[in-house]
């Protein structure tokens, strides 16, 4: 971990789980990349990053993208939260 930046760290890992999450609900949805971008009105570039956790997905987008798949924006939300806690929970335990 980077012991001058730990939310840093922290945000890294919420970031994956958001971006696992995503996946895992656009193809819930039975959508394609390229179906979610044009919903959403997203570059596909842009929903490659946020899917593979590399790029922080603004809160702003959040009911744009969940509302594209139908879905609830809850479950963005609360697969951070677990990320969170496990992260903090293993960093509590060293």
């Amino acid at each position: 971990m980077n012991s001058q930046h730990p939310s840093l760290h922290l945000e890294e890992i919420i970031d994956r789980a958001i971006g696992r999450k995503l996946v895992a609900m656009r193809l819930s949805a039975k959508l394609t990349r390229e179906e979610l971008a044009n919903l959403a009105e997203l570059p596909l570039e842009e929903l490659i990053e946020h899917e593979q956790g590399r790029l922080s997905l603004p809160l702003a987008r959040l009911p744009i993208l969940c509302e594209a798949m139908g879905c609830h924006t809850g479950h963005l939300v609360r697969a951070a939260r677990r990320a969170y806690r496990r992260a903090k929970a293993a960093h509590l335990s060293r």
